[in-house]
């Protein structure tokens, strides 16, 4: 009786030690997921300030010289003063035309305001 007794407690001994066992490594790996995630929600939190930051300066950004660029490539517009060159012919005939000529004027016009609005937005 005293080996059966002492079988029993060696038994049960053994199976809590092997449930602590256990528990010690389910609780390790929940706290590193827990940790894992705390670093990844600082990573998006501090991705989100970034995001905002560059739409900040992206709306607050010098827009004048973003319609200069689209008017000079778009509508072939040039600032007072500038003198234009124009290309023969035959030079011009291998470059690529910057506003097709099948597109009206307003239709060019649309295409501007589009693009700089769009490029605001973004």
């Amino acid at each position: 009786m005293n080996n059966f007794r002492d079988l029993l407690i060696l038994g049960l001994i053994l199976a809590l030690g092997f449930s602590l066992y256990q528990l010690y490594f389910r609780v390790e790996a929940y706290m590193e997921a827990e940790n894992e995630l705390a670093r990844t929600q600082s990573e998006v939190l501090s991705l989100q300030k970034e995001e905002q930051e560059n739409q900040r300066l992206l709306i607050q950004s010098d827009s004048e010289s973003l319609m200069e660029k689209l008017a000079r490539e778009q509508l072939g517009m040039v600032k007072e003063g500038e003198t234009v060159y124009r290309l023969s012919d035959t030079l011009t005939s291998s470059l690529p035309s910057p506003v097709p000529t099948e597109v009206n004027f307003l239709e060019r016009i649309y295409n501007f305001f589009s693009q700089i609005f769009s490029a605001i937005l973004r």
